[in-house]
């Protein structure tokens, strides 16, 4: 269960960011799948937030010898994959930016 002080917790380090105009992105859940969601900053910022993000979870899911990891690894290694170019990702930024997506 999610205490009362990490929820505080929470709120009080997404007013601290807005305040000192630092990009947040934060997902907190407790077992029971129960969270709470932050975040701060401007859309373009935020993706590359939650970009790092993933980069970093795959990293730790590639290093991970559980047997669910294993499975999906071995069930990624099915999915075809294609290199995305850079003028794609600027292009997705500049519609991001015009809130093509919000």
């Amino acid at each position: 269960m999610m205490t009362d002080k990490i929820k505080n917790l929470i709120t009080e380090l997404t007013n601290e960011c807005q305040k000192e105009e630092v990009v947040l992105s934060l997902q907190a859940f407790d077992k029971e799948n129960m969270g709470s969601v932050a975040q701060v900053g401007n859309a373009i910022d935020l993706t590359f937030s939650i970009f790092a993000q993933s980069k970093n979870l795959e990293k730790l899911l590639s290093e991970c010898d559980c047997e669910n990891c294993q499975k999906e690894r071995e069930d990624d290694s099915k999915h075809e994959y294609h290199e995305v170019s850079s003028d794609f990702m600027a292009d997705v930024m500049d519609r991001i930016a015009k809130g093509e997506f919000d």
